[in-house]
């Protein structure tokens, strides 16, 4: 099934059944029950319905994710894999409980993989302690290959999505193994200047883009990480491309029509602070499509997870909903 153009009523469709539920709902706690290492033949999981750690050996160290194998898993059926980047300081399993992905997996029957950084920090960009050393592109790469040699994992439908930190390592996975990649989603995370230079020769890939109009920790604007005014001349300067920036960039890339089609989404839940506009890139080369989200009022969030509700979260829709409906429509 190739993915809807009307994008709007999968949104609808979903944010209606979101608002359906009780918003002060908490996510499940997670709690993995065993920690596999890795073998030759790739983790031996036998636990269905379970997020469960997994250690593998990497780079001359030991490399830790979470693997939720979903409940009607079936051995005959080749099943999308779907990677969710933790944000800075979380863990993989924190991640697993903000956005409740683990139970969508279940309903819809797909792979989850929630890999665990260094240190808490993706190496997408420079940062504390070892985070920014170590290879995490081959990291994740080295999962895939590992997950697939235990399950039966559809190459043409593994994805990303990405939280914060993990959103911008999200575009770094896009630029450096987009082949590998059907589609990825970034959810309260950026683009830097310096990534988009070394990403001018990336294959295009479809994207979904969530982002905060009042997000405090990475401004829907954008603006200077690092220059002069923060540390003077000896330091490089970065800059965050705005969610409409980073869009566009990846439109071009696509081909699509650089004017977005925009929609003013309803309101479904008028108390939360916050209500949605779609940005459609119309156009797109081989379906690369090209959406932004943008969550008017809405924080540094993973809008719909375990902290709905709270300032600056949305109850309009779930984010891990929203996110699965756009993979699925990419098949």
């Amino acid at each position: 099934m190739r993915y809807l153009s009307s994008f709007l009523l999968i949104l609808f469709f979903i944010t209606g059944l979101a608002a359906a539920q009780e918003s002060t709902e908490e996510a499940p706690e997670v709690t993995p029950e065993a920690t596999e290492e890795a073998t030759p033949s790739g983790p031996q999981i036998t636990a269905l319905g379970e997020d469960i750690f997994v250690t593998i050996p990497f780079d001359g160290t030991d490399r830790d994710f979470l693997l939720h194998v979903p409940a009607n898993a079936d051995a005959a059926e080749a099943l999308p894999l779907v990677l969710v980047l933790h944000g800075a300081t979380m863990l993989a399993e924190d991640m697993a409980s903000l956005s409740d992905f683990s139970a969508l997996a279940d309903q819809e029957g797909f792979l989850i993989a929630y890999p665990q950084s260094v240190e808490g920090y993706w190496n997408n960009i420079p940062g504390p302690g070892d985070g920014g050393q170590a290879d995490d592109v081959g990291f994740i790469q080295t999962i895939i290959e590992q997950v697939s040699q235990r399950f039966d994992v559809a190459d043409d439908q593994i994805y990303a999505a990405g939280f914060s930190n993990g959103g911008v390592m999200t575009y770094r996975l896009a630029c450096e193994m987009g082949d590998q990649l059907a589609g990825i989603a970034v959810v309260a995370g950026m683009m830097l200047n310096t990534q988009a230079q070394a990403c001018t020769d990336a294959a295009p890939i479809p994207l979904l883009i969530v982002h905060g109009t009042g997000d405090q920790v990475l401004p829907w604007e954008g603006g200077v990480r690092f220059g002069e005014d923060q540390f003077g001349d000896s330091a490089g300067v970065e800059i965050w491309f705005s969610p409409l920036q980073a869009a566009e960039f990846w439109a071009g890339l696509a081909g699509c029509v650089l004017r977005p089609q925009l929609s003013l989404l309803p309101d479904i839940d008028p108390d939360d602070g916050t209500r949605e506009a779609q940005y459609n890139y119309p156009g797109c080369e081989d379906a690369n499509d090209v959406v932004l989200l943008e969550v008017i009022g809405g924080g540094h969030t993973w809008p719909g997870g375990a902290n709905a509700g709270s300032e600056g979260d949305s109850t309009d829709f779930s984010t891990s909903e929203v996110v699965w409906a756009f993979f699925a429509g990419l098949s």
